[in-house]
């Protein structure tokens, strides 16, 4: 990023201040150092097939965290949506039928 910034005459004049870079540092260790090691972790004590359903999970909580956190509007289309998220997410928890013998 670095790079970028300093090679490139287009941004070149840009500064880069210390707390914008602690601040990506920062967010860049949480995002994904933090999140990798916790979902091995989560990988290593639980079936693969139910650990990924946490991941259907990832657009409602944003969608619950941006209304919360960022006053971001909830809309019709964004209730429906999330309604079909939610079946997605129902239909795949549910165990599988048997088919009949005969």
């Amino acid at each position: 990023m670095i790079s970028l910034l300093k090679e490139h005459h287009e941004i070149a004049h840009l500064n880069i201040h210390m707390p914008s870079m602690l601040a990506l540092l920062y967010s860049s260790i949480l995002g994904t150092a933090v999140a990798f090691v916790g979902w091995n972790w989560v990988l290593g004590n639980i079936e693969a097939s139910i650990a990924s359903i946490s991941l259907m999970s990832v657009p409602i909580l944003g969608l619950i965290f941006g209304f919360i956190q960022l006053h971001e509007a909830i809309t019709r289309n964004v209730i429906i949506g999330a309604i079909f998220v939610c079946l997605g997410i129902l239909f795949t928890s549910l165990p599988k039928k048997k088919p009949l013998k005969g």
